[in-house]
């Protein structure tokens, strides 16, 4: 509902730091806007960062606090290849006027280099000295970026297939690692829909739907499984994501929209006796779509996912993902590849989920997804979400969960699949270990496991 607030969570310094003080004509802080925050998370990864800190210590023991943090940062620092490459003391201030205690520069090999750095257990339990240490400080990042030609190309590198409507190029899809299936194509209410279909044509369908800011890419571990063990897996992208089209109009993007177009798919494959598995917005418009075509599906299988009415809480993790992609929507820009690759701890990542989007103009879809989860009673889907909590509330066929259990934004919304849901009664109910919000990156060929298990298990109830 929701991906990318595990990454943002975890480079926001803690809630208890100043938000800001103004002091000479400069604005000193001890963390980051979110609008700061995503233009950092924008800087190119390919090149060295030095980060510039001002820095003006607490009076009565700031300067011995941050003398701790410097004494236990430096063993972190070389184990990231990161270096100091000066700190002194603010002698004198030559232009201007500024009133700083110190100035240190640090080098890093990458942008990642110091995300990573921000959440080992190693920096948290040094941070406090930092926080200790300093009424506030400024921090820039600076790096040198080359000027290229071809890098100033690809901002407009994209297929507008009529007004307001975008396709991602053939080519930007070439060449990611450990994808190598074939693309599939229905017309589905005037939008090309993008889906793969992998395994034997006789074999019992699974529908994976994904949910934002991702793609069928997110699958790619839990095909090859799936497929072995004799299923076929259809696997779509929402539109608004991977390669299916694109339309830039926000308004489009409705709830309704995204289940009408998965229903119209499910209709142009006649799926029958299909298993689904749902993640994150790929549960909230799933479930809508099994329940609105119950005839069509033998069981269910749901993760890091919810079905929200806006009349139930929402976690503080998932309302501080959605007041940041506010931001990001204000901005009309999101990192989506920064942002999953953050969240997965797998800088690897970023092409692949960065490939659907050339430029700001294709993103309409993550950057509204965010704000449409209903948080409301008054919420226009409140109405049809309630109705397929009724639905699931009779149906009798298998119902599995396996949610992660280093999820902050869905943590423990299983339980309630568990508890109102009669076909999840007696079922082997999992918690993937060790697992995040995208499980199918980290934990995919388990995850395929549990599914299979579940299967074969139920093939005599479902």
């Amino acid at each position: 509902m929701m991906g990318g607030a595990a990454a943002a969570a975890s480079v926001v310094a803690p809630s208890g730091a100043a938000a800001g003080d103004s002091t000479s004509g400069a604005t000193i802080a001890l963390l980051p806007t979110p609008a700061q925050m995503q233009d950092f998370l924008a800087l190119p990864d390919d090149h060295p960062i030095v980060m510039v800190n001002l820095l003006k210590f607490k009076p009565n023991g700031g300067q011995a606090e941050y003398a701790k943090y410097a004494g236990g940062i430096q063993p972190i620092l070389d184990k990231l290849g990161a270096k100091v490459i000066f700190a002194g003391k603010a002698e004198y201030c030559l232009i201007g006027k500024a009133d700083w205690d110190m100035v240190a520069l640090v080098q890093y090999p990458h942008k990642r280099t110091l995300l990573q750095m921000s959440v080992s257990p190693e920096y948290r339990a040094i941070h406090p000295h930092r926080e200790a240490a300093l009424v506030g400080q400024i921090n820039y990042a600076v790096a040198q970026i080359p000027a290229k030609a071809e890098a100033i190309g690809e901002a407009t590198h994209g297929e507008e297939i009529r007004p307001g409507v975008f396709r991602t190029p053939d080519e930007r899809f070439a060449h990611l690692p450990d994808f190598n299936f074939q693309p599939h194509y229905k017309d589905v209410g005037g939008y090309r829909v993008h889906y793969l279909d992998e395994g034997p044509r006789d074999g019992q369908p699974i529908l994976l739907l994904h949910g934002e800011p991702t793609w069928c890419y997110l699958y790619r571990k839990m095909i090859a499984p799936l497929n072995t063990a004799g299923y076929r897996c259809i696997v779509p992208d929402l539109v608004g994501f991977g390669r299916s089209d694109k339309p830039a109009d926000r308004n489009v993007h409705t709830y309704k929209f995204h289940v009408d177009q998965i229903t119209g798919l499910l209709a142009a494959l006649d799926l029958r006796n299909c298993t689904f598995f749902g993640q994150d917005w790929g549960g909230l418009i799933g479930l809508r779509v099994v329940t609105e075509n119950e005839g069509r599906f033998s069981r269910i299988v749901i993760s890091n996912t919810g079905l929200p009415t806006g009349e139930e809480p929402m976690t503080p993790a998932f309302l501080m993902w959605k007041q940041m992609a506010s931001q990001m929507l204000q901005a009309g820009d999101m990192q989506v590849g920064t942002l999953v690759s953050t969240s997965a701890r797998t800088p690897g990542l970023k092409e692949a989920y960065d490939a659907p989007f050339p430029d700001k103009r294709f993103k309409a879809g993550p950057l509204m997804l965010p704000q449409i989860v209903p948080t409301s009673p008054s919420d226009p889907a409140k109405e049809a979400n309630k109705r397929a909590w009724q639905a699931l509330r009779e149906w009798k066929k298998p119902f599995l969960t396996a949610f992660g259990d280093h999820d902050p934004i869905t943590g423990g919304g299983d339980k309630r699949f568990q508890k109102e849901v009669p076909g999840a009664q007696g079922q082997p109910h999992t918690t993937i270990k060790g697992a995040g919000h995208f499980l199918q990156e980290t934990h995919g060929v388990e995850l395929a496991h549990v599914i299979i298990d579940f299967i074969s298990k139920t093939q005599a109830t479902a």
